[in-house]
């Protein structure tokens, strides 16, 4: 095994240098260009993510002004109910309404138990009165008013004995902060 000849030298330096290659491109070169396509990939995903977070970032100021216009709902609303039903306090403020329209009050009867949803409840009431139309009338305007939300439903409207006067039989529903 003495000593190779030119040819041999130059064959096994090419071998050599194949060796090199072949080991840089399978150990190297692969794996960088795999590790090249998914961090691409990876961009591509957190370039889409940007986008749509700016797209959100420029209807945050709206959301802001909805949000701002809902809690200051909120709070009228929350200022305007009460914590509870006071049954009789409502009946006085109504009986006060009826007395200054020059009305006779007929009925007031509670008509259901106290229904709750999230934020408050409600309770529901049978109310009549009697007296002349204008003035009926002008009670269903003072309870549009009234100071706390009310809800007036099924009005019902029937002639009483002297003339121009009517009896109104409605349900009035009330809203307490639970």
């Amino acid at each position: 095994m003495g000593s190779l000849s030119k040819r041999e030298k130059v064959l096994l330096l090419i071998t050599f240098i194949l060796l090199i290659g072949v080991g840089y491109y399978y150990f190297i070169f692969t794996p960088a260009q795999e590790e090249i396509a998914r961090l691409e990939q990876h961009l591509i995903q957190q370039e889409d993510e940007l986008f749509r977070d700016r797209i959100m970032a420029r209807r945050v100021p709206d959301l802001e002004e909805t949000y701002a216009e809902k809690r200051w709902m909120m709070d009228s609303l929350e200022a305007s109910l009460p914590d509870q039903v006071r049954v009789s306090d409502f009946l006085d403020d109504l009986e006060q309404i009826a007395r200054r329209l020059e009305l006779r009050f007929q009925t007031f009867r509670p008509q259901s138990p106290e229904t709750p949803s999230d934020y408050f409840g409600t309770k529901k009431y049978r109310l009549t009165v009697q007296g002349p139309f204008d003035r009926v009338l002008l009670f269903l305007i003072a309870l549009e008013e009234f100071q706390q939300p009310l809800e007036i439903e099924q009005i019902r409207m029937s002639g009483a004995g002297e003339r121009g006067w009517v009896n109104m039989e409605t349900h009035v529903i009330s809203y307490f902060l639970l």
